[in-house]
């Protein structure tokens, strides 16, 4: 291939300009375009990864926000209700004692 660009650049610069303006430049062209064309395509499939990753992030947050509530809720349901069995037994205890005293 190199043999054959000097022999051109010597002996028939008319034919290789024509050659480079008819063959490869419109060859050149074309790739160039498919290459936009490609890049346009990867750029619409990224936006629409990322977009899917932040939905996927966001329903993960709500989600375990969610669950973190629901635990602290019951906690504080859990020792209510300690509380109020300790307080019901001490009533119940004091209601025993006096009849006893009785």
């Amino acid at each position: 291939m190199i043999k054959f660009d000097s022999i051109l650049d010597k002996n028939y610069k008319y034919v290789k300009n024509k050659l480079i303006k008819e063959h490869e430049t419109p060859e050149l062209l074309l790739e160039k375009n498919q290459l936009i064309k490609q890049l346009n395509s990867n750029k619409v499939i990224s936006k629409n990864k990322i977009f899917i990753m932040l939905v996927i992030i966001s329903a993960l947050i709500i989600i375990t926000f969610f669950v973190m509530r629901r635990n602290l809720i019951n906690k504080r349901k859990g020792r209510l209700q300690k509380k109020l069995l300790y307080f019901h037994k001490a009533a119940f205890n004091i209601c025993c004692y006096k009849k006893r005293i009785i």
